[in-house]
């Protein structure tokens, strides 16, 4: 059967239902009835998918001692009004300087993870991520003016004047969205 932008006919290639049989360029094709002219079937005047990011420190602005607790948290909020169903949550840090050791998750209107740990995937070299947010059955899609929150810790691990922690949101087909927070740390004994 026919699909999305394929040749059809009124007799022998029939289109899905939903789909009409138009005259495209020339040539017939199945097509959305209220935008035929959308080779991707999409339908007229439904605006992108619109998000942003923001991160913070929270609590104590610093400096953190050495062994202390540094919380981010970084919200995710949809300002479209599409739900989104496909959102990459992404932190990267300087694992010199900050040690990641846990963190939750939840969802404005419902739903948290107390655990990060059980959903997201780490490397050694300083990067957290959710490959897909909105499948995880206990948050699950973005609905619009809704947001994720990620409370992420770390331990201050060395000296620094300053480092950054980059949060990233991606959405398929969509510009990548970031925020920083930064924090510096120093030596209890010598950094007086």
């Amino acid at each position: 059967m026919p699909q999305c932008n394929d040749l059809c006919n009124t007799t022998t290639l029939l289109c899905p239902t939903g789909l009409t049989c138009t005259n495209a360029a020339g040539q017939n094709r199945c097509r959305l009835p209220e935008n035929p002219t959308s080779a991707i079937c999409q339908p007229a005047n439904v605006p992108p998918p619109q998000y942003k990011i923001e991160k913070v420190v929270e609590g104590n602005q610093g400096p953190f001692m050495i062994g202390s607790i540094v919380i981010f948290k970084i919200k995710i909020t949809n300002t479209g009004v599409t739900t989104l169903t496909n959102v990459k949550f992404r932190d990267v840090y300087n694992s010199n300087y900050l040690t990641y050791f846990g963190g939750t998750a939840s969802k404005s209107t419902g739903g948290s993870i107390s655990d990060l740990n059980t959903v997201l995937t780490r490397n050694t070299t300083g990067t957290i991520e959710i490959e897909n947010v909105a499948l995880n059955s206990v948050l699950g899609p973005l609905s619009p003016n809704n947001y994720y929150e990620f409370v992420v810790k770390f331990i201050a691990k060395a000296p620094i004047d300053s480092t950054c922690n980059y949060g990233y949101a991606d959405i398929p087909e969509l510009p990548e969205v970031s925020a920083n927070a930064c924090v510096s740390s120093k030596n209890i004994d010598t950094d007086l």
